[in-house]
């Protein structure tokens, strides 16, 4: 994260936030005009669109070039489900049905071949498409066909509902395995990867190839053909903290200047199997000199597999990090630590009957203190969960996970138990996630046998069509930095508004209860046992103006609070940043 200082930093945070719209509002109103008003009157009125109608605000979306990738996601999503949910909604002939889905699909992926994804995922939204079993891979063929030949997307859209009704033939030939419960993603979630199925039969086999009307939306990017990419990136800014050191008194602030050059590397764009490869540097100096300059390191990498049958996911993360936080804050003194923190997590889940599917993976976590007298962990997890599908939208499931913790530098090693009962899906039309509660059992080496009832889940609500918010929240063990076991909960909420074309809004807050293993404390000259408490709240907001599809300005506010009965534990911090984003 990036960020501005002093006074002087916030007039310039003031005065280029009051100008930075002034200056291009010439340039974006006509993107506006050209792509704004038709999305944003269908979401408003909520009227249908028909095929047509809908293909070219698809496409006026998917052309523009003041909209980030999130933003046109995003408005192509509600667009399209708008348009689909109120032509099948009256509609009781399944035949008829996914023919218009068909036909929405081709003609909107045809009008933005780069958005099949969402586009497939947005078609399989409406209530009368989800109950089809074989809607999900006809779907997502008929997307993907039309994103790879536009024409193929016309020849669907010239069969009208009422001629597919004439021959359900042509739909009942085609068959497709069920697909892999997943919950509904909010408008602007990654999709979920397309699932393939024989073409439908009204779809030429070897269509004509013309240009893809929505190739310029990856223009800010380097195209090494038409399933590969790679995005070159930098970001400059500053941050400037009161509390540096998160010390509770004799509190030091400074100025903190970044430069993050970049680079992104994604495959399989239209392919069953796709990921991303990304590595980034990011160069720290300190304006007052309070702590040394830092080159810090991030790689990521993700990788996704879904055929309607078989989802096969992975993701890995390694960041290098300097910066302190509530578990150390009362360690250091004037000290600031330095970490490597890899995270790797792997699952494969496939349906065994129609309704139910099975999910294992294998997660490694590691993190590693640089600094004497912290005591870091490695921790190998082995989840496994059952679902089963009681409605079209909603699974109930149960689980166990085990993991192995190994402390560093010789410390304790033992081992996690959780028993689990949960439930995944669309809950309601507008709230979507996944939640589960059990009972945790804690068993190490050095210390006896723990037992915690816990929880953990992940929920998405959409408050409007401009307006998500999300709720993710736990309450397992942990390990603190001198190797304790922790009972740890947390409550994580965050809404995001897009109020106009060229502004992105966000607003969190965070709560963590931390209980801590009896420790010993000096008090009166003698030692004292004491049951450690924290109290940990943050609260941020964000603003970002987008200059272009490429270009962006953000400036955030972070306020963190941690109360304690641990003297030295607690700590008030502000930071306020400002930074300049730019992708090619």
């Amino acid at each position: 994260m990036t960020f501005a200082g002093k006074s002087s930093l916030y007039r310039i945070l003031v005065g280029v936030f009051l100008l930075a719209p002034a200056a291009t509002t010439s340039v974006l109103a006509r993107d506006y005009v050209a792509e704004g008003s038709p999305g944003d009157a269908a979401v408003e009125e909520g009227r249908p669109a028909s095929v047509a109608a809908l293909a070219t605000q698809v496409g006026e979306i998917a052309r523009s070039k003041s909209l980030s990738r999130a933003k046109k996601e995003k408005r192509i999503s509600t667009a399209v489900r708008i348009a689909v949910v109120a032509a099948t909604s009256y509609k009781s002939d399944r035949a008829e049905i996914l023919g218009i889905a068909l036909s929405y699909a081709g003609a909107a992926a045809s009008a933005a071949p780069h958005f099949a994804e969402v586009i497939a995922n947005a078609v399989l939204f409406a209530p009368p498409v989800k109950q089809i079993d074989a809607a999900p891979g006809q779907v997502r063929t008929a997307a993907f066909a039309a994103a790879k030949n536009p024409h193929a997307a016309n020849r669907v859209a010239s069969h009208t509902p009422a001629a597919r009704k004439k021959r359900p033939e042509a739909v009942a030939a085609i068959e497709y395995p069920p697909p892999a419960p997943q919950p509904e993603p909010a408008p602007e979630a990654e999709a979920v990867a397309p699932a393939p199925a024989t073409l439908p039969a009204d779809l030429p086999a070897n269509p004509p190839v013309a240009e893809s009307p929505g190739a310029e939306t990856d223009a800010a990017k380097v195209s090494l053909g038409s399933n590969t990419t790679v995005t070159f990136t930098a970001e400059a800014g500053a941050r400037h903290d009161d509390n540096v050191f998160l010390s509770t008194t004799d509190k030091v602030g400074d100025t903190i200047f970044s430069l993050t050059p970049g680079v992104d590397f994604r495959f399989g764009n239209a392919s069953l199997a796709h990921g991303s490869l990304a590595y980034k540097e990011t160069f720290l100096q300190y304006a007052n000199k309070s702590a040394d300059n830092q080159a810090l390191g991030t790689g990521a990498a993700n990788f996704d597999y879904n055929d309607g049958g078989l989802a096969v996911a992975g993701s890995a993360l390694y960041q290098q990090l300097y910066q302190n936080n509530r578990d150390v804050a009362a360690i250091g003194g004037k000290t600031i630590f330095r970490s490597n923190v890899l995270d790797i997590m792997t699952s494969a889940e496939s349906h065994v009957t129609a309704k139910t599917s099975v999910k294992g993976g294998l997660d490694f976590n590691s993190l590693q203190y640089e600094n004497a007298g912290l005591v870091g962990s490695r921790n190998f997890s082995v989840p496994l969960k059952v679902y089963y599908e009681t409605t079209p939208k909603v699974a109930l499931s149960t689980g166990f996970t085990y993991q192995h913790i190994q402390q560093q530098n010789g410390g304790s090693s033992g081992r996690d138990l959780f028993y689990n009962v949960g439930a995944r899906g669309n809950f309601t039309e507008k709230l979507s996630g996944e939640i589960s509660t059990g009972l945790h059992r804690r068993e190490m080496s050095s210390q006896p046998r723990q037992k915690l009832w816990g929880f953990d889940g992940s929920l998405n609500y959409d408050i409007s069509p401009k307006t998500t918010s999300s709720l993710v929240f736990s309450r397992q063990f942990t390990t603190g930095a001198k190797g304790e076991t922790l009972q740890d909960s947390s409550y994580a909420f965050k809404v995001s508004n897009d109020p106009s074309l060229q502004w992105q809004l966000s607003a969190g807050a965070t709560y963590r209860d931390v209980q801590y293993e009896p420790v010993l404390v000096i008090a009166g000259g003698l030692p004292v046992s004491l049951d450690r408490q924290d109290r940990y709240w943050e609260g941020n907001f964000n603003a970002t103006f987008l200059f272009s599809s490429s270009l962006s300005l953000s400036a955030g506010y972070t306020y963190r609070r941690n109360l304690s009965n641990l003297p030295g534990a607690e700590f008030g911090n502000n930071i306020l940043s400002l930074m300049l984003d730019w992708r090619r």
